[in-house]
């Protein structure tokens, strides 16, 4: 899943102090007071430095006394550092309550890297968090990750993930539409076997979505073929959303691979919108 994460508001203001600037003479030489410009390769080339900041700014931020906002201190701090020193990061990751909320993010986010690297080390280090919350919250990010190469073994994760409600069904659509892709009989052969109800809904369209992208015939024959009426049903309401969204050409044209049935109740439904 982003994919998908909103970083922290940094905590607190900027105040600058305007300070009348000296008249200069007429044969003064201009200054150039513009501080030099570091770029990002010369910072990656001060790690020592960097990290040393970081761990500064941490052991400041933990000793603010406020709950609140020493918290939110850390959490800047995590953020800053999360990139470039993630040692620093999952220190203050440590000083944050099980199950905050920008704790999860965090989670989220380091999972999601790890996984880019290494997608094991990242699953072995999810089974190490505090609660199943953020385990499955991690696990929906290395699901997300690997969904781009092994959208199959994406979905399995995701299946003993653990996670479940708005959450569930948001990643399982990004994984689908990824698997789709590849091989829409196979996604479309997984997301049938769960259970009645708004994430097998949702995980049909996805996969209808995608594979009328790439075969809309095969994608209708598939919907009309299946044995089960009610799985039946909920295809063919995938694809009517689908097409009811298409601009009138490729609506008409879609429509050409529709039943008699399917294809006179759209049109049906885009004259009751007119």
């Amino acid at each position: 899943m982003k994919p998908h994460f909103h970083l922290p508001l940094i905590l607190g203001f900027a105040f600058v102090t305007a300070c009348e600037k000296p008249k200069k003479t007429e044969n003064e030489e201009p200054t150039n007071t513009t501080p030099p410009v570091v770029t990002k390769h010369q910072r990656d080339d001060m790690p020592a430095e960097r990290k040393t900041k970081l761990r500064s700014e941490l052991a400041t931020a933990e000793k603010v006394e406020l709950p609140e906002l020493r918290a939110k201190a850390i959490v800047e701090v995590a953020w800053n550092a999360i990139e470039l020193e993630p040692e620093v990061a999952l220190a203050a990751l440590g000083q944050l309550g099980t199950d905050n909320p920008e704790r999860i993010q965090l989670i989220q986010h380091h999972a999601m890297r790890q996984a880019e690297q290494d997608p094991q080390a990242a699953l072995d280090w999810a089974a190490t968090l505090g609660s199943e919350v953020e385990t499955a919250a991690a696990k929906a990010s290395i699901a997300l990750t690997m969904a781009e190469k092994e959208p199959e073994k994406a979905a399995n994760l995701l299946s003993e993930s653990g996670i479940e409600g708005r959450e569930f069904d948001v990643v399982v659509v990004q994984v689908l539409q990824r698997w789709a892709q590849k091989s829409p009989t196979d996604a479309a052969a997984w997301v049938l076997q769960f259970p009645v109800g708004q994430s097998r809904e949702a995980g049909i369209k996805a996969v209808v979505a995608s594979w009328m992208d790439t075969d809309t015939q095969a994608a209708f024959a598939w919907a009309a073929a299946l044995p089960d009426e009610t799985l039946r049903a909920e295809a063919e309401k995938g694809l009517e959303e689908i097409i009811m969204d298409k601009p009138e050409a490729a609506r008409q044209a879609a429509l050409l691979h529709a039943s008699p049935q399917l294809r006179e109740k759209i049109q049906k439904l885009v004259e009751m919108e007119r």
